[in-house]
């Protein structure tokens, strides 16, 4: 059985011994956290949640100007959140003592 549409069980077959003989890398971008929960018991967003919560947990006025991730974070850098958190802290509760979910089974894979 190949668990992935579009992938041959030759394919599939290949990638397995790869695996098992330790042949392969593992390089993961930003979106490896996803699902998990992060500090803050709340689930770690994505770029665009992440924008969306700055601008409301630091109440951002936005005028109805689409505002994205690199604006937002640059907007709150004198702030503080509901909270009453700095933009430090409030990221550190948001992504520091993660709770993986199914992250934790890729390091349980021999990676060359």
């Amino acid at each position: 059985m190949v668990p992935f549409d579009g992938v041959t069980p030759e394919d599939w077959q290949t990638m397995l011994e790869g695996m098992v003989r330790h042949q392969y890398h593992l390089l993961v971008g930003a979106g490896i956290n996803g699902d998990c929960l992060g500090g803050d018991a709340k689930p770690v967003p994505n770029a665009t949640q992440l924008t969306e919560q700055l601008i409301t947990d630091f109440s951002i006025e936005t005028d109805g100007e689409a505002i994205d991730l690199k604006r937002a974070y640059e907007l709150v850098q004198d702030s503080r959140d509901r909270q009453g958190r700095t933009r430090a802290q409030y990221f550190k509760a948001r992504f520091s003592n993660c709770i993986p979910t199914w992250q934790s089974s890729l390091f349980s894979l021999g990676w060359k």
